[in-house]
């Protein structure tokens, strides 16, 4: 039998913004599901999760999340949002450039904040949408942070 998973403090408890709602994530369980079916996952085979360009995950650095009034995982915010809060557009120098969700997929607006200078896997070479791509690339600008 599996031990209880507890992914407090990992997983945020929604991943709507808590400013207008939007799903952030459409693909990834909150983290009462995710613990669920990781404890359901009584033969390690993992749980599937998709992140794609419906999608905006990612971390800023933590002085930008403060700015907009916000704590460590203390909800989600869409990019739109979090702009809104900061009164400002985010800029590739906003998201660290190391951490993992910063090199995922995500909305063309994410993307373009980011500074990512590829096209995400459901565009050709053009821009326009398509079945190849290049595979993304996130800004390597200097910093760390958490969101």
């Amino acid at each position: 039998m599996n031990e209880k998973v507890d992914m407090r403090g990992l997983v945020p408890e929604s991943w709507a913004c808590i400013d207008c709602g939007i799903n952030t994530a459409p693909g990834v369980l909150n983290r009462v599901r995710i613990e669920q079916a990781l404890a359901a996952d009584w033969n390690n085979q993992g749980v599937e999760q998709t992140v794609d360009e419906w999608s905006e995950v990612y971390i800023v650095k933590p002085s930008v999340w403060r700015a907009a009034g916000m704590e460590q995982m203390g909800g989600c915010l869409c990019i739109g949002c979090l702009e809104g809060r900061i009164g400002r557009t985010l800029v590739p120098k906003d998201f660290p450039r190391k951490h993992p969700l910063n090199r995922l997929p995500g909305t063309e607006r994410l993307l373009s904040r980011r500074g990512d200078v590829t096209f995400p896997s459901w565009a050709d070479d053009s821009g326009r949408h398509g079945s190849e791509g290049d595979a993304l690339k996130s800004d390597e600008s200097p910093g760390e942070g958490e969101r």
